[in-house]
């Protein structure tokens, strides 16, 4: 019979990432069970498969792995968190590196199930450590103490060491009757060099050490002990403060927030970012929070001056950037009509699906630009913006996936159960709207559903599907069901508080505003006793640009995949099981090493790049490392980002779309036969032009007529990349650049590198001599000139 895994593992799984420090744990035959990213850095190039579940004598040398083996014995003989001094040889230089490990015995049911423990280096000052001890038994005692001082000493060095601290103090505190537990904080609070005040159950103070006295003006701490925040704070920042404490006590886990705080003495307010972590007596029943602030007054004012300035930037530049604006308005429009021509000339008689969405993406492009333009406009004679929404594409099935892990979490104590549930095939669906108000929405109808159970036994279900055109959206609950009554006075926007406590119908309110600007309409279905359905529907809206709908690869392609954690390139090899030789994979956690690799390639047109945007403690992000190795047309951003703005504006800028991390298992591949160049296919042919849509549009033209089609939207992008093609290559170019530079520019600098194959692509009539013999004017529009160049 398989052995019932210990759920503190699992509360340590959600707890190591918050670590600055190495953080990982063992079973109690010191085989590892888990290890944070900063863990793994210590061993190496080894990934998290390689580590977890192997015994010291599996990762070190016998002499080494002797060592850790019995600190690790002695955690568990004793039961009592130790430190240690513990060394692993460099397997690259050969040299000794040192570290402090502190480990903590791990309980479940009032048994040791294993041991948790936390790393830092100490190399560099190993070697100037000298100690002169009279005798033994005092020096264990000095060693004991400095080893602690020490050790929370270094972890102040980072700039995260109060959460390094806090968990370092809760393992120090651990296994304790409740006075024990208060006691032992008091003894050590003054020690550590970080502001520590603690409350009991109820939120009221039981302590504070120094530094957080002088921090908080106070002169005395008897004054305030046995009271609330609310008794000597302001009732908003008080509560915001209970709210938190209570928060860390039911979750059981560490969690930080921005808080604003009333200096005592001078009044001052101050802004802070404050840690806090939950007590547990030695019967492991929550006995308060250990808390730790630190003041970001300083910073919070800087940035609201940066803003301040930027703002008044803005305002200077205002005019000349609508100039600018205006300017590009009659190259803006002519590309998307051009790119309907392109369009309806492919397709014949029949819309297919795939066109008709194209069309409309095409129409709205153009009132975009118009609308921009006219918002422009306005925003420079009124100087003021009032609109705080932001209608944008927003992916429901990640939005719909987030609500639901957010809900499960606010209810885990409660008997209700919040599911998920939708087709793989509608995770790349979106809609318009504004993402925090549809956020708002959906948790409203889920909470309304949660307290009509009365804290009985219930599930709700979200469901995400496609019905005529439309997104459909369903909010179900197995409850007492609303009155038909009721359901009227809801559909005829009447404030309604049915099955809430204390509820003002408030929530309802922003449901329909939601839908009112989303263009969006909600039914209601119910019956009493049985359950209650609700259901929003929205119109389809195209995907925008930045998203990556599926991964195309040729056979014999090499995957580059970029991550700096371990488990994703795991993700993908499995990603990939199934296509055997297909393509080879690659794996990078550095991107100086993913672009050293892939510049110095022999067959970099083979390549294919899968990275992700966030590479931590490294120079470059993602997308820097894309433009290090110019090949945005063949690279994917695989990225939990994909909601920032600023990041799909950088994507969008360089022409990379983005595949959110969360749907890298569901996105399709497909293998297409290797590139070749055969009798069918001519060679090489790119495409450049700054309007996206024009430029996508006679690539896809022509792409079944040559071997490669490169995309570019800047020319000076392509000329980074030009050493990649041939002489021979068909480079077709627009005129009109949103640059300095224009198509007969390019052209002459093409011509004089030695290529032959250059058609300029515009709607313009040129004087005669303007152009060079060299370059070859196509008209806008024009398909089957187009379509020839397969023969040129």
């Amino acid at each position: 019979m398989n052995k019932k895994r210990p759920k503190v593992f699992e509360e340590l799984e959600r707890l190591a990432e918050l670590s600055p420090a190495a953080f990982y744990w063992t079973d109690t035959n010191a085989v590892i069970i888990g290890v944070n990213e900063r863990g793994l850095k210590i061993v190496g190039e080894l990934t998290y498969k390689d580590i977890v579940g192997k015994s010291p004598y599996d990762m070190y040398p016998p002499e080494i792995a002797k060592i850790v083996d019995s600190n690790t014995k002695k955690v568990i003989e004793t039961g009592k968190t130790l430190v240690f001094e513990e060394y692993v040889d460099d397997p690259k230089t050969g040299k000794r590196r040192y570290y402090k490990v502190i480990r903590s015995p791990l309980f479940e049911n009032g048994k040791i199930v294993g041991t948790v423990g936390t790393t830092i280096e100490i190399t560099d000052t190993k070697e100037k450590e000298k100690l002169q001890l009279k005798s033994e038994v005092q020096k264990i005692k000095l060693e004991e103490q400095r080893k602690f001082k020490k050790l929370v000493n270094q972890a102040a060095e980072d700039t995260k060491s109060n959460l390094a601290i806090l968990l370092i103090l809760i393992q120090q505190c651990s296994g304790f009757p409740r006075s024990k537990v208060f006691e032992t904080i008091e003894k050590l609070s003054d020690d550590v060099p970080i502001n520590l005040y603690w409350f009991d159950e109820n939120n009221k103070l039981m302590g504070a050490n120094k530094q957080d006295m002088e921090n908080t003006g106070a002169t005395s701490i008897s004054a305030y002990i046995g009271k609330t925040p609310y008794d000597y704070l302001p009732h908003e920042m008080a509560d915001s403060i209970v709210k938190h404490c209570n928060l860390v006590m039911r979750a059981k886990k560490i969690l930080s927030q921005e808080e604003l705080f009333k200096d005592i003495t001078t009044g001052e307010i101050k802004y802070l970012n404050s840690f806090k972590a939950p007590l547990c007596d030695n019967t492991g029943k929550i006995i308060g929070t250990l808390c730790t602030s630190i003041d970001i007054t300083s910073e919070k004012y800087a940035e609201q001056l940066k803003l301040e300035n930027e703002l008044q930037k803005i305002k200077i530049q205002e005019q000349e950037r609508f100039a600018t604006v205006a300017r590009g308005v009659s190259h803006d429009i002519r590309s998307p009509l051009t790119t309907l021509q392109n369009i309806v000339a492919r397709i014949s008689k029949n819309l297919v699906e795939k066109d008709r969405v194209g069309l409309n993406s095409v129409t709205r492009s153009i009132t975009d630009i118009a609308n921009n333009l006219l918002h422009d406009f306005k925003k420079i004679r009124s100087e003021v913006t009032t609109d705080t929404m932001e209608i944008q594409p927003v992916l429901v099935s990640l939005e719909l996936a987030k609500i639901a892990s957010e809900k499960r979490h606010q209810y885990a104590k409660s008997p209700a159960k919040i599911n998920d549930l939708y087709d793989s095939n509608n995770s790349f669906v979106f809609i318009k709207t504004d993402p925090s108000n549809f956020d708002r929405m959906i948790s409203n109808l889920v909470n309304n559903a949660v307290d009509a159970f009365d804290g009985k036994k219930g599930k709700v279900d979200l469901k995400l599907g496609i019905e005529s055109e439309r997104v459909k959206i369903t909010i179900q609950d197995n409850g007492k069901g609303i009155p038909q009554e009721v359901i009227d006075k809801i559909m005829n926007n009447g404030a309604v508080t049915h099955g809430k406590k204390n509820g003002n119908g408030i929530g309802l309110a922003q449901v329909r505003s939601t839908l009112q600007m989303s263009n969006g309409k909600m039914q209601i279905d119910s019956k009493i006793g049985k359950g209650t359905k609700i259901t929003l529907t929205f119109p389809i809206t195209g995907a925008p640009n930045w998203i990556a709908r599926q991964i195309v690869l040729h056979k014999g392609d090499i995957i580059v995949v970029l991550d700096d954690d371990g488990s994703i390139h795991c993700s993908w090899d499995m990603r990939f099981e199934d296509y055997g030789d297909a393509v080879n994979l690659v794996h990078f956690r550095s991107g100086e090493k993913a672009i050293n690799f892939i510049n110095t390639h022999p067959e970099k047109h083979k390549i294919f790049l899968l990275s992700d945007f966030e590479l931590i403690d490294q120079e470059l992000n993602g997308l820097q490392v894309i433009e290090r190795v110019s090949m945005q047309s063949q690279s994917i951003l695989v990225t939990s980002h994909y909601a920032n703005t600023k990041v799909h504006a950088m994507a969008t800028e360089m022409g990379v779309k983005i595949l959110p991390k969360q749907l890298s298992s569901e996105v399709p591949i497909t293998i297409e036969e290797e590139i070749s160049m055969s009798h069918s296919k001519k060679g090489y042919l790119v495409i450049i032009d700054d309007m996206r849509e024009l430029a996508d549009s006679v690539a896809d033209s022509l792409r079944d007529k040559f071997a490669v089609v490169g995309v570019y939207y800047h020319p000076e992008r392509f000329l980074e990349n030009l050493a990649q093609y041939p002489k021979d290559t068909v480079i077709c170019m627009d005129h009109d650049f949103k640059t300095k530079m224009n198509g007969i520019d390019l052209a002459k600098q093409l011509h004089e590198a030695g290529y032959t194959k250059l058609y300029l692509l515009s709607g313009n009539k040129f004087e005669e001599g303007v152009v060079p013999d060299y370059l070859i004017v196509l008209l806008k529009g024009d398909m089957e000139a187009l379509l020839q160049l397969a023969n040129a």
